[in-house]
C-alpha cells in the first residue's frame, strides 16, 4: 500500500480527506473529537489518535516543550512538567488513568 499519511482534524473536510486517502494509502487520523475517530476506524483501515497527541502537540505550541530534534512522545513524557501537562490535560477531557499491578 502507499505511503504513511497522517491528518489532522477529522471533521468533514478532515474525515472526507482521510477516507480518500485510505484507498492508497496508511491513513492516522488525529483529532480531540473521539465521535469521528471513532467513526472512521470502525467503518474505515483507519488508525486513530486522540488526546495524548493533541496534548503534545499543544504543549510544544505552548512552548512548554521547546527541544529542537525529532522526539518520540515517550521522551516527551519523560520529562515531569510534560507528563503532568498530558495529564492534566487527559483529566480536563475525563480521562482517569488508575494504575494497577498484576501479580501474573
Amino acid at each position: 500500500m502507499g505511503n504513511k499519511v497522517v491528518v489532522f482534524g477529522a471533521g468533514l473536510v478532515g474525515k472526507a480527506i482521510a477516507i480518500d486517502l485510505s484507498k492508497h494509502h496508511r491513513v492516522t487520523s488525529v483529532d480531540i473529537d473521539k465521535k469521528p475517530l471513532d467513526y472512521l476506524s470502525s467503518c474505515y483501515n483507519i488508525e486513530t489518535i486522540g488526546f495524548t497527541a493533541t496534548a503534545n502537540a499543544k504543549m510544544i505550541l505552548e512552548g512548554i516543550f521547546n527541544d529542537s530534534g525529532v522526539f518520540p512522545l515517550e521522551f516527551i513524557g519523560a520529562e515531569n512538567e510534560c507528563f503532568n501537562y498530558i495529564m492534566n490535560y487527559q483529566k480536563n477531557k475525563n480521562i482517569d488513568y488508575k494504575l494497577s499491578e498484576s501479580n501474573s
